[in-house]
């Protein structure tokens, strides 16, 4: 047969010995692998690396549950919510519950939030009832309230938070503001819970704002509406029906509801200070939708002040009734133009007449009407102030001696 390329020949097979350190027949050399030390330095480096993920993760958790965490505590708690500890009733264990602080200040300042109701004659001799709120700012029992209120009321009666048989009493007015729709009346109790009275300078817009009326006594004692301050120390010209003067008030705008309920009674910050009186008939004329108004405490303690020393309040008046003068219709002459002098007023005595333009008062330049009783609202009745006035053509100085005010 012919020799096929792929038969195995026989081969002759020796013995070798290995252990001949000389020959190197039969020794196998094995040639180590260059990529093992790199794949056990990447295996090292990624666990060290998971090792080191770990305790990150760790530490990060500690300090995000517990670092974290007491400073949001600190710096982002809820105005409205605090934490209280609460004894069991058996006093074995302690646990924490959260206390609305709105209920807080209602419970502090609701004691002195008493309702107001009047009676008046009305049409055909009925008597019509009206109904509000007040505030106790004196404990022998004088009351701050709103004089839509009681306006020609014949009968004053007040009820006292949780007022049963007993805790009704019959009231008398004070005195009354008719511009700043505020009037004290007293009842004759003592030891009464009076509120305090914060600073409305120091509020700001986005404050939290708690109003409490208590109308009716006991049927809806303690009604408490929330908001936030929209608007602080506002100035409104409120003029007065009798002389026409223009007297500028500071008022707190609020979303907070204010109705026929807690009108007159307090607005209060979170602290359970009362910054302003609700005022249902400034926010009806003043007010935007949605928006109630209240006579800023500043203000108001003015006005109590006035009242309970005099009786009533009296206001420096110049006398003046009339508009802003234009400068491109009054060839180029611009301030207060006078249409009408109060009879009697400092004004009339000043020698000041119709139709005469005021250019310059205690030294301040006027441009428009309402400027008159920014300048004068500081002043006392019986101050002289230098008056610049222009008549056809002319400047002409006088003094004026400011005078009260007659409603």
């Amino acid at each position: 047969m012919p020799n096929d390329d792929n038969e195995i020949k026989d081969v002759d097979w020796r013995e070798v010995n290995i252990e001949d350190n000389n020959s190197n027949l039969g020794q196998i050399k094995f040639k180590k692998s260059r990529n093992r030390p790199r794949l056990k330095s990447v295996l090292r480096f990624i666990a060290m690396m998971a090792v080191a993920s770990v305790s990150g993760a760790v530490t990060a958790a500690y300090m995000v549950n517990v670092k974290y965490s007491d400073s949001l505590a600190k710096n982002n708690t809820p105005i409205f919510q605090k934490k209280k500890a609460l004894s069991s009733n058996n006093n074995s264990e302690t646990s924490s519950v959260t206390e609305n602080s709105i209920n807080k200040v209602a419970q502090e300042v609701g004691p002195s939030v008493v309702g107001v109701t009047s009676s008046a004659n009305g049409f055909k001799g009925k008597d019509e009832d009206n109904a509000g709120s007040g505030v106790i700012f004196k404990s022998d029992g004088y009351i701050v309230t709103n004089y839509h209120v009681i306006q020609s009321a014949t009968t004053i009666t007040v009820k006292l938070p949780n007022g049963k048989n007993g805790n009704v009493f019959k009231a008398k007015l004070v005195g009354h503001d008719d511009l700043s729709d505020l009037a004290i009346i007293k009842i004759e109790a003592h030891n009464l819970p009076t509120a305090v009275f914060g600073d409305s300078s120091k509020i700001k817009i986005g404050d939290n704002a708690i109003a409490i009326g208590n109308p009716f006594g006991e049927e809806f004692q303690g009604s408490v509406t929330l908001g936030i301050i929209s608007t602080v120390n506002k100035e409104i010209d409120l003029s007065d029906d009798t002389t026409g003067e223009v007297s500028k008030y500071k008022i707190i705008e609020t979303d907070a509801a204010i109705n026929q309920g807690n009108s007159g009674g307090a607005l209060c910050n979170a602290n359970g200070e009362v910054i302003g009186i609700n005022s249902l008939k400034l926010g009806s004329k003043y007010g935007d939708d949605g928006m109630g108004i209240a006579v800023s405490i500043n203000e108001a303690k003015k006005v109590i002040d006035q009242i309970m020393k005099n009786g009533k309040v009296t206001r420096p008046f110049l006398g003046v009734i009339g508009g802003t003068a234009l400068a491109d219709k009054n060839n180029g002459i611009q301030g207060a133009y006078v249409k009408t002098v109060v009879s009697g007023s400092g004004l009339e005595k000043a020698g000041i007449k119709s139709n005469d333009i005021i250019v310059e008062l205690d030294g301040v330049k006027v441009t428009s009407i309402d400027d008159i009783q920014s300048i004068i609202q500081n002043k006392k009745i019986g101050d002289k102030i230098p008056c610049k006035v222009y008549r056809k053509g002319k400047y002409i100085k006088c003094e004026v001696v400011l005078s009260e005010n007659k409603e």
